[in-house]
């Protein structure tokens, strides 16, 4: 169902583009293509319809977390600044690509998403708590637990610049909230 919703809003954004395009309202009076503006390649159209759709599709993502009652989270890979609800912030380690994986500092993630999170140094554990989801990780570790069980991941979390980092996905994913990544921009998004 998220999948057809997803490709329904593409296809209604990208018709709505191509038609402000084709009428000339977006870029003046010239269609691109046309002989008024025949230098405008079909690939430059298509890469600029892209690009208005990636960012029409994070507004309609917001909009509809915001009238759901949810919250969107957008993050850049490699940069300390943030959006939630479109409200710019900034965080102190930026997250970051570690075997083609997102980690984030998992104090972060928790308080992003309203769990409650530990830190045991003694261990060297990080636990997350919401609903009655309970994630229990190590650092340096692929075996973790969800409310009790084990399992196997991919990627262990890690100690970084003093922070301990971990898994976004993984965790987010087992916290109740969606993931959206567009390569891109290296661009995070998180809706919960």
């Amino acid at each position: 169902m998220t999948k057809l919703r997803q490709k329904s809003k593409k296809t209604i954004v990208a018709a709505i583009i191509l038609g402000l395009l084709t009428t000339g309202i977006l870029l003046g009076a010239a269609a691109p293509g046309s002989e008024q503006d025949p230098l405008v390649t079909q690939s430059w159209v298509d890469s600029y319809v892209d690009k208005e759709c990636d960012k029409l599709e994070s507004r309609i993502d917001s909009l509809s977390a915001a009238v759901n009652g949810g919250n969107v989270l957008c993050l850049w890979i490699g940069k300390t600044t943030f959006t939630k609800n479109g409200a710019a912030g900034t965080i102190d380690v930026p997250p970051m690509l570690v075997n083609n994986r997102t980690f984030l500092p998992f104090r972060y993630i928790g308080e992003a998403v309203g769990a409650d999170f530990k830190w045991d140094n003694t261990e060297k554990k990080v636990t997350y708590i919401k609903g009655g989801t309970t994630i229990e990780m190590w650092i340096g570790k692929t075996d973790i637990k969800i409310n009790g069980k084990t399992k196997t991941i991919d990627a262990a979390p890690q100690l970084t610049a003093g922070r301990t980092l971990v898994p976004i996905r993984f965790v987010m994913e087992n916290l109740g909230a969606e993931l959206k990544w567009d390569n891109a921009e290296k661009k995070v998004t998180i809706i919960y």
